[in-house]
């Protein structure tokens, strides 16, 4: 929230004044638990809705992806003569269209 200069609570100074030294103990706790094997990556997020596409793609980017197509398999004809008639479109209940 944004507020004119004048109105700024007094308990947003404060909390700024604590915050202050979070930056530094993140930068720190980066610089010693940053590896190559475990690394940390930061996400900008000054456009969110690009920071979380970014962040999704990047993550599905890490998994091993191998393209896996099904056999074909095959389908047996179907033998004519056992008298099976499908039920009416005016009983069947369907899915309503949205889209």
């Amino acid at each position: 929230m944004i507020y004119p200069p004048k109105t700024l609570p007094v308990s947003n100074l404060k909390t700024g004044s604590v915050l202050g030294g979070a930056g530094q103990c993140k930068d720190d706790m980066f610089f010693h638990t940053d590896s190559s094997q475990a690394p940390w990556y930061v996400v900008p997020f000054d456009d969110k809705a690009r920071a979380r596409l970014n962040c999704i793609s990047h993550i599905l980017e890490m998994i091993p992806y191998k393209d896996l197509k099904p056999e074909i398999s095959k389908i047996p004809t179907l033998k004519k003569g056992r008298g099976y008639k499908r039920r009416p479109m005016h009983q069947q209940t369907f899915v309503p269209k949205k889209y």
